[in-house]
């Protein structure tokens, strides 16, 4: 079941309702924060925008770069 606060929804992570929210960001009725992606090293300049509270949406630290998607040929 999804639950309206404002500007949040909170939802079970079962396949359901993340197929609901996905059909309502494909429909354009729920949008998502925007995201910026830092990586690890740069986390001092990461805690410094978010202490100074200029960050829209969500900050990630990129700890590993998976790289499950290339092929390494040996």
């Amino acid at each position: 079941m999804l639950f309206r606060s404002a500007q949040r929804i909170v939802a079970k992570a079962d396949q359901a309702q993340l197929e609901h929210l996905a059909r309502l960001c494909a429909e354009g009725r729920l949008q998502l924060p925007e995201i910026d992606v830092m990586p690890l090293e740069s986390v001092a300049e990461a805690l410094s925008r978010s202490r100074q509270g200029t960050v829209r949406g969500k900050l990630v630290l990129e700890v590993a770069r998976l790289c499950w998607q290339e092929q390494v040929i040996v």
